[in-house]
């Protein structure tokens, strides 16, 4: 049975159980209709027993637009309880901001905010402790939005941040940050509500780094004087373009860094080893000395003939 059949269109503004307008269904919205009736993955798993139903069986199907959330008193609620004898019915995305949790595995069971799974681990923090993601403060102990991992006990993390991996890693990549479980470290955040999509990680997809092949082609002096822009690169005069001679992914203007015509090698402020942040830049007197160096050690960059010429002051002396 294909999603969504047997179930009648709406007239738009209508509520059609929880519309949810999000990859992952990470950032939630109720969606109003548009024309044609439309039901999300989310919103089905919550109400699973509506996609398995006979296709002649529309009493089911229907019934549940009528049903009104216990959270914002709206019809259309599709997401119920599965705890015995709760008769809370929710919405998808008014559940998710009450604390609900939802289990994309098995029956896809959900779970109210009373009803919901917890974490029993012994985990007690020292100091406090920080989210091994984004570097930001966690709740003192387990609880609906700061997860803990149960292999370890020493890597917790808010539920948004590590949700936003298991996004990314997906099921066959997915493991603790810290102490690298997997198979544990899964079966716990597929309990908690944590929803690890079956395909391949981001990083594997086809495209994936596609942007690292594009060269570098606006200035990034602040500010830039360029009147029509930080996109302009002529091959000479004032706006003519210049990438870090040490790592090319920043750009600027000859005029913009106050450059001489001769100069044709430029370095960033992260780039340079004056630490004085105001950059390198060197003529044509400058490539001649650095020609004469690569001799010896052809393809060396400018710091690793440096380094060069250290080790073999330090061999010298070795040989005293």
């Amino acid at each position: 049975m294909e999603l969504g059949q047997g179930l009648e269109h709406k007239p738009e503004g209508k509520w059609l159980g929880d519309l949810v307008a999000a990859e992952g269904g990470v950032s939630l919205k109720k969606s109003r209709l548009r024309r044609d009736l439309i039901a999300l993955y989310n919103c089905l798993t919550g109400g699973i027993s509506i996609c398995s139903q006979e296709p002649s069986d529309r009493t089911r199907g229907n019934a549940f637009k009528w049903e009104k959330c216990c959270i914002c008193r709206q019809v259309g609620a599709s997401v119920t309880c599965r705890a015995r004898r709760c008769p809370r019915t929710f919405h998808y995305p008014c559940g998710s901001e009450r604390g609900c949790i939802f289990q994309f595995f098995g029956e896809f069971k959900s779970f109210c905010w009373k009803h919901r799974p917890v974490q029993r681990v012994q985990a007690v923090q020292k100091d406090q402790t920080l989210c091994l993601i984004c570097q930001e403060a966690v709740a003192k102990r387990p609880c609906y939005e700061t997860l803990v991992c149960p292999t370890c006990t020493r890597a917790w993390f808010h539920r948004h941040c590590i949700q936003g991996q298991a996004l990314r890693s997906a099921l066959h990549y997915f493991c603790c940050p810290l102490c690298r479980d997997m198979v544990t470290f899964q079966k716990e955040m597929f309990r908690l509500g944590i929803k690890i999509p079956d395909r391949d990680a981001a990083w594997e997809e086809n495209g994936a780094f596609a942007d690292h092949y594009q060269r570098h082609s606006s200035c990034d002096s602040s500010p830039c004087l360029c009147p029509v822009g930080r996109e302009v690169a002529e091959e000479n005069g004032p706006w003519r373009l210049l990438l870090c001679h040490s790592c090319g992914s920043c750009g600027t203007h000859q005029r913009c860094s106050n450059l001489g015509e001769d100069v044709d090698s430029w370095e960033c402020r992260d780039c340079s080893n004056t630490g004085t942040g105001e950059g390198c830049s060197w003529g044509a007197g400058h490539k001649v000395q650095r020609s004469k160096c690569s001799l010896a050690y052809p393809g060396l960059g400018k710091h690793q003939e440096h380094h060069r010429w250290q080790w073999g002051k330090i061999s010298e002396w070795g040989m005293m």
